[in-house]
């Protein structure tokens, strides 16, 4: 038999033993390791505990000698937000979220801070990192390897010289790009997500897409100038480039209405984001043009809104959720020191014919838009 306490927050693992009649180690193993224990003794033990105020071990002081708090970190360079609005990333999250579930961990996101970005991730309760799609010249990856903890870079450069997972942007944009140009398009506008951490909405020169310090922008962009080059046009005189600081839908309106407000011509929209691309279909629809037959459009990602939206897009598909379970398998594998998941099952980047893409129209037809907007000696 043992006396009722009121509750307390100083009750301890040694008061629940003393109380029940027996060892620590037997109360430590109820809550930590359940089955070296019977049913009977359990619920005796769960009863005392309970009747004392005890709800367990304390998990700073456990987590501080075992050196590990459960839980992985995943970086990126965007607004909290993003992670819920963006469904790229929501995919890529809810792979990293199963890796993470299989093994009984939690999740931590650490989004881009304006005045405390280096210090969370100094001071954030993580066995590990994910650093996913950030720019390469970013503080934070600097305080990430400062922490001396298992990383896995996710969509990084490949020249870090440490664990990474991404697909081939350059070959995904290749394919997007080539597709459209086999369908004559010679006039074609480009909307890509922001090159670099300083970045603004707005035309951006060839020198400034050769300092792109995004892995993804950097190489989409080099994909779809390789097509270009590959089909005999000049990159600078065939298309226009216009940086869209935010993946979003209205990244892509914004980009079409910069492209009319300059009055350049174009038959053709190749977006670096399906988000991107829906928004630059809404506003061409807004401002009566026809989608695909005044101007097509081609997305890169294949999100779910991707087949659903009129007319259906078409994109290059990447497999987002299964690039996050690798790499949150990944990164479990080296916090635990076992063999890993092997990222060569990301399958590789390929297009998805839809309905908002088809042959350049006939230059007749240009007046509909303004004859005058097309650039001399084109």
């Amino acid at each position: 038999m043992y006396r009722k306490k009121a509750p307390s927050k100083g009750v301890t693992i040694r008061d629940v033993a003393s109380a029940a009649g027996i060892s620590t180690a037997t109360v430590s193993n109820a809550f930590n390791r359940p089955d070296q224990l019977s049913s009977r003794l359990q619920r005796r033990i769960f009863k005392v505990a309970k009747e004392l105020g005890y709800t367990g071990p304390n998990p700073s002081a456990r987590n501080f000698r075992l050196k590990r708090s459960g839980t992985i970190g995943v970086m990126f360079d965007a607004r909290l937000r993003f992670a819920f609005a963006d469904s790229a990333a929501c995919l890529f999250l809810q792979g990293v979220a199963q890796a993470t579930e299989e093994e009984g961990l939690g999740l931590t996101l650490l989004p881009y801070s304006t005045d405390s970005g280096e210090r969370t991730i100094r001071e954030a309760l993580v066995d590990g990192f994910i650093v996913y799609a950030g720019a390469s010249d970013d503080p934070r990856i600097d305080a990430v390897i400062a922490r001396h903890l298992p990383m896995v870079f996710v969509d990084h450069s490949r020249d870090w010289g440490l664990p990474e997972i991404s697909i081939d942007h350059r070959q995904g944009a290749y394919i997007a790009a080539r597709h459209l140009l086999e369908l004559r398009h010679r006039r074609i506008f480009v909307i890509t997500f922001k090159l670099n951490s300083y970045a603004v909405n707005g035309f951006v020169s060839v020198s400034d897409q050769n300092r792109a310090t995004f892995f993804p922008s950097r190489e989409r962009l080099r994909g779809y100038q390789d097509a270009v080059i590959a089909h005999g046009l000049d990159w600078e005189k065939s298309v226009q480039v216009y940086q869209a600081v935010h993946t979003d839908f209205d990244g892509g309106r914004m980009a079409v209405r910069a492209m009319e407000a300059e009055g350049f011509f174009y038959t053709a929209i190749l977006a670096a984001s399906d988000n991107l691309a829906l928004g630059a279909l809404h506003e061409l629809r807004s401002m009566g043009c026809r989608v695909p037959q005044d101007v097509s459009v081609v997305g890169f990602d294949d999100i779910p809104e991707a087949q659903i939206t009129h007319p259906a897009l078409t994109t290059v598909r990447q497999e987002h959720k299964l690039k996050g379970l690798l790499a949150g398998r990944k990164l479990i594998s080296l916090i635990r020191k076992k063999p890993g998941s092997d990222e060569t099952l990301l399958p590789k980047p390929h297009l998805i014919l839809r309905e908002s893409s088809t042959l350049a129209p006939p230059r007749k037809s240009y007046s509909r838009r303004g004859s005058s907007r097309f650039p001399s000696g084109s």
